[in-house]
């Protein structure tokens, strides 16, 4: 059981010696976490409306289904390359993000560590690896949110493990972030609810608090987390080996 408090002390520390790196990472973490985006606006015109109606009353049936293949393929294309881009972009740059808050505890972190992954042998693993993370979370919340949610933790430090070493195999990097988080989900999941006062603080300053202050807080909360919880298990697992010896 690691101690909440201590880990958010420890972030606080840190955040002092690293903390304009600190915001700018947390800010590419955040977007490639896929967090941005607008929603647009829908509402036209009752003009527009009835225009729109009496020009598709006059496509025949054969215009109507191309117009209809035409949207597909946009939207099969568009797919495509949005999941191109999270896969081989994101995907690193979201680890390399990470590899950033693992260093600040040894006082050797750079910004440039965001793009460590790009020029590192394990760049191929790691982007597989990731995609893989994001649509297993995806696939799962579609059966209900819970079993997403339930994913969303135990496939939680796959990054960490990723930014410790880009080689780790795919199916290794899900199963050690599957085994130390056994027993450890709801801990996190209650340190993370924890911060949930600064994010509504967040809301009455428009988002300048979390940019400038609780996103990076919580990276390094988590950096933290992952060193607590890797080395409990190391110990647990060193435990069971001596005994088996």
């Amino acid at each position: 059981m690691f101690e909440p408090a201590t880990l958010k002390q420890n972030a606080k520390a840190l955040l002092k010696t690293c903390y304009w790196p600190a915001v700018l990472v947390s800010l590419i973490m955040a977007f490639t976490g896929g967090g941005g985006g607008g929603g647009g606006s829908f509402n036209t015109g009752r003009m527009g409306q009835n225009g729109g109606s009496e020009s598709l009353s006059r496509l025949s049936g054969d215009q109507i289904a191309t117009i209809a293949i035409i949207v597909l393929i946009v939207f099969v294309v568009v797919l495509a390359i949005s999941c191109a881009i999270m896969a081989f972009v994101f995907g690193p740059l979201n680890v390399g993000c990470t590899k950033f808050f693992l260093n600040c505890r040894y006082n050797t972190a750079k910004v440039a560590d965001v793009a460590f992954v790009f020029g590192h042998t394990g760049y191929k693993n790691v982007a597989k690896t990731m995609f893989l993370r994001y649509l297993y979370i995806v696939l799962w919340s579609l059966l209900f949110i819970i079993p997403g949610i339930v994913k969303a933790y135990e496939y939680f430090l796959v990054p960490y493990i990723l930014a410790d070493d880009p080689n780790t195999p795919c199916e290794e990097a899900f199963a050690k972030s599957k085994e130390i988080m056994t027993g450890q989900k709801m801990n996190v999941f209650l340190l993370h609810l924890s911060f949930i006062g600064w994010f509504i603080l967040g809301i009455f300053t428009l988002g300048l608090l979390n940019l400038f202050y609780v996103n990076p807080y919580v990276n390094l909360t988590n950096s933290e987390l992952y060193y607590a919880l890797k080395a409990k298990n190391e110990v647990v697992s060193g435990f069971y080996e001596n005994n088996q010896m």
